[in-house]
Formats: structure tokens, C-alpha cells, sequence
């Protein structure tokens, strides 16, 4: 028998026949998490539309809801295709955008001044939200502190990159098998941070603070901060998505794209 196709192999220890039932399971699982997380703020989505909310969000959360559940139910019958494998991914975006809705919905108070709290105990009275880039700052020569907040807004601004392009490279590969267990991986941290929005909603300090005015100004900085004002979603400070999904991207890279997943986790420290 002639070994499998490496154009659908993450392990060639597998057959081809396995290897298909390893991505449908995959795929479903996270269609399955995407579906329950769905479902189970479908109740605050619907009451910030009774309360003055967008109708809109709500309408196409439960949309999301009911393509979730039927692309789940097709994977128990077929094997992935190449699109819908990508479903929780494409979802990702707007499920964050809506999660000030969500918490509005489910009426929860936001959370920063027992973070502050933690944060002042965990630094011995100091929180380097306010503090660390500034020292930074007026520490280092001005051109050696262009180059560091530069480097830092730089590796924050390439999270875009570390969760898009892992499952591409493995796509392009036709590696569709490690593709789905990663996409997999994706959903479960981003459904769990997600809940803790929801639940547990932190502003964070660029909603409460102006940045420091010791900062050198750079392209990167500007460009971060162009994208945060545009896209930021409040109530999603703690805890991190960005730090928990770039750190999961890692892994998972590491395990199936090593080289990589070296440059992956490269950005995701300096992030």
C-alpha cells in the first residue's frame, strides 16, 4: 500500500482514511464550541435588542447560531470541505466586535477597579500600566527608545498576523487535518476568553488613562493605535485574548509547523 499524500498529512503514521476522520472530528468539535457559545449569549444579545440594543447584531447572532449547529450536524455525515473548516475563524472578528453588546445585555458592571486592585498588590503598590513605558522611556537614549516602543507596538500590531497565518500556511500545504485541530485550538481559548468578557468585563487603562507623554512617536505606535481606536472592543481588556491566543497559535505551530512556530512564538514574547 503506498503511504498517504503529504497534501492531507500532518502524520504519515496515519492512513488517509483516519486522517479524514481526525479533521471531520476536529472541525466539528469547534463548530460544536462556536455553536454553544452562540446559544449561550443568544439570551443577552436578544435582551440589549429589547433594551434600545442593536436588532441587527442580534439577528445575525442567532443567524450564526443556526449555521453553526447545521455545519456541525453536516460533519457528523461528511467529511470537511475546505470552506467550512474556516467558519470559527471568519467568526472570530465579529463575535469580538459584539461583545459590548453582549455585556451590555447580560448587565454586568465593569471590573477594572478590583483588577487595579490585584495589579497595585501583585507590583508592590505600582501598576505598570501607567508607569513601565514611561521609565522605558526616559531611561534609554531617545533613539534606543524610539526603536524599543517601535519593536514592542510592532510585535502587538503582527497578533493580526500570528492568528491568520499559521492556518494558512497549513492550508496552502493542504495539511487539512492540522489545520482543523488548529482552528480547533483557536476556538476553544477564544469561546473561553469570550465568556470571561461577558461575564467579567475590564475596560483596561488606555479607556481610563492617557498614554504617557514621554513616548517617542513611530509609525508602529501610530499604526496600533489608529487600529485600537477603529476596532477595540471595551470590556475585553482582562484577561488577554491577544496574549492567550498568540501564546496558543504558538503552540500549536510548534507542534505543526516548527520552523514556524519559532518565528510565531518569537512575536508572541514581545507581544
Amino acid at each position: 500500500m503506498s503511504p498517504p499524500s503529504r497534501s492531507v498529512a500532518f502524520d504519515d503514521t496515519l492512513p488517509a482514511a483516519e486522517q479524514t476522520v481526525a479533521a471531520s472530528t476536529a472541525s466539528r468539535r469547534s463548530h460544536w464550541m462556536l455553536a454553544a457559545y452562540l446559544g449561550i449569549t443568544l439570551v443577552p444579545a436578544i435582551r440589549a435588542a429589547a433594551g434600545g440594543g442593536s436588532t441587527a447584531i442580534a439577528v445575525a447572532h442567532a443567524a450564526g447560531l443556526v449555521a453553526a449547529v447545521a455545519r456541525a450536524r453536516a460533519l457528523a455525515r461528511h467529511s470537511p470541505s475546505r470552506v467550512a473548516v474556516w467558519l470559527p475563524l471568519l467568526a472570530f472578528p465579529l463575535l469580538y466586535s459584539e461583545v459590548p453588546t453582549l455585556i451590555a445585555g447580560a448587565g454586568t458592571p465593569f471590573y477594572d477597579g478590583m483588577v487595579q486592585r490585584w495589579e497595585l498588590a501583585l507590583f508592590a503598590g505600582g501598576s505598570p500600566a501607567r508607569t513601565f513605558a514611561a521609565a522605558i522611556a526616559n531611561t534609554l537614549p531617545r533613539r534606543l527608545a524610539l526603536v524599543f516602543s517601535e519593536t514592542v507596538h510592532a510585535s502587538y500590531f503582527a497578533y493580526y498576523l500570528i492568528v491568520c497565518v499559521p492556518p494558512a500556511a497549513l492550508a496552502l500545504r493542504g495539511e487539512w487535518t492540522a489545520l482543523a485541530r488548529t482552528l480547533l485550538a483557536f476556538t476553544t481559548v477564544f469561546v473561553i476568553g469570550f465568556v470571561a468578557f461577558v461575564l467579567f468585563p475590564v475596560q483596561g487603562p488606555r479607556y481610563l488613562w492617557p498614554a504617557p507623554a514621554a513616548i517617542p512617536p513611530g509609525f508602529f505606535r501610530s499604526l496600533t493605535l489608529h487600529v485600537l481606536e477603529a476596532g477595540s472592543a471595551r470590556g475585553t481588556a482582562f484577561p488577554s485574548s491577544h496574549v492567550a491566543i498568540a501564546l496558543t497559535q504558538s503552540l500549536v505551530a510548534l507542534r505543526f509547523q516548527r520552523p514556524l512556530g519559532i518565528v510565531i512564538t518569537v512575536l508572541t514574547v514581545l507581544l
